[in-house]
């Protein structure tokens, strides 16, 4: 008994501490006595010994210790999110009648448009989790990657690149390679861009879902659901993937420099507290 409530003591006085210290409604699960990390099951037993220690009690319990505090107005703010997203493809669907709307947007989008979506295309979860993570790993030499890699490549492409693609007319830089030179040097360079967009979106979509299942976003309609924890990793990706499939499908070039303007706003104003 004396072990217990010593246990108990310890393993509340970490619970208050736990809570006091979350931050954006995450509650995490970090109970020790000492430098030992409690097992789930003990730290029940010594939090409620007469609830029992069965299979389901602990899984309530992490449920609870765990799970993003999500209210209506969180899933209300994400449900307007995607139906704005999907809205501006299906405002857009009326003027894609050729193939020029659809892959070069009629080439009738202002400049400003375009440059707010290609920043925030170079914005994506490899840049702020992949980033983030190797600035705090490797610190401020983390900004090379920038400022020697990816600004002047920018600088050269915008300069000098650009009113070669433009003035050819050309709706995409395999079609200017066959143009320029032939068909082989085309078909190299598009199955090099395609195989490079696969890993480099296959990356992205994994760091996305990752981080839904690190902030455990989906892990109340899952146990609701009954559904094993497990897929929310697949749900995440496949989700993800539906979406951005049906606003390009529906709206073409438009649309994704529409909804890449948006996450501009939406990443700079996700910045803003930090």
């Amino acid at each position: 008994m004396e072990t217990r409530a010593r246990g108990a003591g310890e393993v509340k006085q970490g619970f208050s501490h736990s809570r006091r210290s979350q931050k954006s409604g995450l509650k995490t699960f970090s109970f020790s006595a000492g430098r030992t990390l409690l097992p789930l099951r003990r730290v029940v037993w010594l939090l409620w010994p007469d609830a029992g220690v069965s299979s389901r009690t602990p899984s309530l319990f992490l449920k609870e210790l765990l799970v993003l505090n999500l209210t209506a107005v969180d899933w209300l703010i994400m449900l307007l999110y995607f139906v704005f997203v999907l809205g501006i493809g299906f405002a857009l669907k009326r003027y894609m009648k050729t193939s020029k709307d659809f892959f070069q947007a009629g080439r009738a989008l202002p400049a400003w448009i375009c440059g707010l979506a290609f920043i925030s295309a170079n914005l994506g979860a490899q840049e702020v989790i992949g980033m983030g993570a190797s600035g705090a790993k490797y610190g401020l030499e983390t900004a090379h990657f920038y400022g020697i890699g990816a600004i002047p490549a920018m600088i050269f492409v915008g300069i000098f690149m650009m009113p070669f693609y433009y003035g050819s007319k050309a709706r995409s830089v395999p079609e200017f390679l066959r143009m320029r030179f032939d068909e082989k040097t085309r078909a190299l360079n598009a199955c090099s861009f395609a195989v490079m967009t696969v890993f480099s979106s296959g990356i992205s979509m994994y760091a996305m879902a990752r981080l839904i299942q690190a902030l455990h976003v989906f892990d109340g309609l899952f146990y609701a659901m009954g559904w094993p924890q497990q897929g929310i990793f697949t749900f995440s990706i496949v989700l993800s993937a539906v979406i951005v499939l049906a606003y390009i499908f529906l709206g073409g070039l438009t649309s994704a420099i529409y909804n890449e303007g948006l996450q501009f706003f939406l990443i700079i104003a996700g910045f803003l507290p930090l």
